[in-house]
């Protein structure tokens, strides 16, 4: 017997999409983000019942029963209670295509409420998005201040360059380990010392990573702090010779990120070809050194083979878009930043290479108006971080 057909909630087309918050994912129907919640609910659990995806509905979709419902189910007190409904909306999802998920749902919500901000918040962090994920972790640390929790906070102010703020955390995640910290937390919290400038307590925990972690680590920990104290000879042979132990692309990177800032761009280019994995994390390292030596073309040419291994990816669209302005080919430039944009349209560094390339064309008038919109998003995501 055939499966019973089921039609769409709206038999009109539409332009609109819904950008999920965490995703990223567009969706142009409410079955499309039916399907979408149903396999990352996780992700998308302060999406599906919020006030710009029920206007969507409403308004985008003309579906205003359904807006109305969704309304209500916002005021449910549990998190099954607002899902399990939701994915029934339309019977497009029915009882036996939910059971395993209530099953799945019974388990997560007798997780501990930390244990599920920090979920969403390590998606984040590995999605390169540390300031909200640093709002995440603050909330789950308000639930339970463990060293997990710490640690990662700790590591997504590091990459918001919040120095003193991640030696804040991952000190007293440290702490909390007793006599015997992880040596994952060890390493952390020195790297955090050294960009801190405090050069005391770094070699301190780099001494403390030695009796723990392979050499060539703790070497090249040492490198990054002769670099920050301001010797960078002495800082390139330690990690030269961390690489002879053990060739790793980190430390690779790390010897080629020193030559940069030695503004020895060529042998940033040659250490980099002895990596054999060229991937994303190659390529944009490659085209840094090669814009910084003045050869921006072959610096698009580097972001445009990365692009063949991620063609969604946000940051690989902005900084084509960049290397073409710095190649004055602004028609280039403005199409490579529009597509960033369509990806994510929140993302602020994208929307300060738009306003960069607007203000090349001469749009002095749209420039201002575009930076004073990016300075009040920062602004909020500032508030929501650390309010």
């Amino acid at each position: 017997m055939a499966a019973p057909l089921i039609l769409c909630a709206s038999q009109e087309a539409n332009s609109v999409a819904y950008q999920f918050r965490t995703t990223n994912v567009k969706v142009f129907s409410i079955e499309e983000a039916l399907f979408h919640v149903f396999h990352n609910w996780k992700q998308t659990a302060d999406d599906f019942t919020g006030r710009e995806f029920i206007t969507w509905v409403g308004e985008s979709l003309n579906l205003s029963y359904y807006a109305s419902r969704i309304q209500e189910l916002s005021s449910a007190e549990s998190f099954s209670e607002r899902l399990l409904p939701f994915l029934s909306l339309t019977g497009y999802y029915g009882p036996e295509d939910l059971s395993d998920l209530k099953a799945q749902l019974r388990e997560w919500e007798n997780r501990l409420e930390w244990e599920r901000l920090k979920e969403r918040a390590d998606f984040s962090l590995s999605s390169g998005e540390p300031s909200k994920a640093a709002a995440l972790y603050k909330r789950a640390l308000a639930y339970d201040r463990n060293a997990e929790l710490l640690n990662n906070a700790g590591v997504a102010h590091m990459q918001m360059e919040m120095y003193a703020e991640a030696v804040r955390y991952i000190k007293e995640a440290a702490e909390m380990c007793g006599d015997a910290p992880p040596v994952r937390i060890l390493q952390n919290y020195a790297e955090a010392a050294i960009y801190a400038h405090d050069f005391g307590l770094a070699e301190n925990l780099i001494e403390a990573v030695k009796r723990e972690a392979p050499a060539h680590e703790a070497m090249c920990l040492t490198g990054e702090l002769l670099a920050e104290a301001g010797k960078p000879h002495e800082a390139v042979e330690c990690i030269k010779a961390a690489i002879a132990l053990n060739p790793e692309k980190n430390s690779v990177y790390r010897l080629s990120d020193l030559y940069c800032r030695m503004r020895k761009y060529d042998m940033a280019l040659e250490t980099l070809q002895s990596i054999k994995e060229r991937d994303k994390s190659f390529y944009t390292r490659q085209a840094e050194a090669q814009a910084m030596s003045q050869n921006v073309p072959a610096a698009i040419k580097s972001i445009e083979k990365a692009l063949l291994g991620d063609s969604y990816s946000v940051e690989l669209w902005r900084l084509l878009a960049g290397y073409h302005r710095m190649d004055y080919d602004l028609i280039k430039a403005q199409s490579a930043v529009t597509k960033a944009l369509a990806i994510d349209p929140t993302d602020g560094r994208a929307r300060l290479e738009s306003a960069r390339i607007q203000k090349a064309q001469g749009k002095t008038r749209d420039y201002q108006a575009a930076l004073h919109e990016i300075l009040q998003g920062f602004k909020r995501k500032y508030r929501e971080a650390f309010e």
